[in-house]
């Protein structure tokens, strides 16, 4: 069975005019809180999830309940199909970036593009070097995206910027997984602090984040300390597909709860 991400199901509750909000909790879970998810509509109306208790599976199934076999044009022409010319949309309705059409699947035809094949990514052994790799490789994924949300959102594409944001935000979850993991089997270590986040060596690599070993302090960089360079690619090592970074990140344990956090989240 596919696991539907949590960008997903934010892209399927807007198309129902709901909104798929996280719990902000830090602490330990209580009766106003759980630390999970909430699904509210239009009308800011809770429908799903009061107390934050609500799951992505319970989530999913609550927006598949009464969904309809409805996708808009960039959504068919991903799967390879158009709409029939002429045709009349199912249903249309303002979003993001004006109105927008949506179509059901007999309004669609085979667009006869030649599109690019989907990425299948290759199952990479858990070794910590190739673990390294692929912290690297998702760690410049979530810089571009994170370049790109600004930009984007400069320029008042408020929907792409929050959608490369929560991309980002996953990809650093997937960084730290790793770094959590290296860490805890004496493979990472953190060095320093360096512009409010810990500096973790792995490797020959370094990296930026805001995990922190608990009970453990050491003082900010000097500022007249020699000019630093985080995230330095090592010399003739080859960068590992960012779809096979993201398969192998997400298959290890998570150990991140074992860890404190410093400069709150990404």
């Amino acid at each position: 069975m596919m696991t539907i991400t949590e960008s997903a199901l934010r892209r399927k509750a807007a198309r129902l005019d709901h909104r798929l909000i996280k719990s902000r909790l830090r602490g330990q879970p209580h009766s106003n809180n759980q630390g999970l998810y909430q699904l509210v509509d239009f009308r800011n109306n809770v429908v799903l999830g009061c107390a934050y208790e609500a799951t992505l599976d319970e989530v999913a199934a609550f927006l598949v309940r009464d969904e309809p076999d409805l996708k808009n044009t960039t959504e068919w022409r991903r799967l390879g199909y158009e709409p029939i010319p002429d045709a009349i949309p199912a249903k249309s309705k303002w979003c993001w970036s004006g109105w927008g059409d949506w179509w059901s699947a007999n309004q669609v035809r085979p667009s006869g593009r030649r599109r690019r094949p989907p990425v299948v990514p290759v199952e990479v052994e858990a070794t910590p070097e190739n673990i390294a790799k692929a912290i690297f490789a998702v760690n410049r994924a979530a810089k571009r995206r994170r370049d790109a949300a600004s930009a984007t959102y400069r320029r008042k594409m408020y929907g792409i910027a929050r959608e490369h944001a929560f991309v980002k935000r996953d990809y650093y979850d997937l960084k730290d997984r790793g770094v959590a993991l290296l860490a805890r089997i004496g493979m990472a270590e953190a060095s320093d602090l360096h512009g409010g986040l810990w500096v973790w060596k792995v490797a020959n690599y370094r990296f930026h984040s805001t995990l922190s070993p608990k009970g453990l302090t050491i003082p900010e960089a000097a500022a007249d300390q020699e000019e630093f360079f985080a995230e330095a690619k090592p010399v003739e090592r080859g960068e590992m597909r960012l779809a096979d970074a993201v398969a192998l990140l997400k298959k290890l344990d998570d150990f991140r709860g074992e860890f404190d956090r410093v400069g709150g989240c990404w």
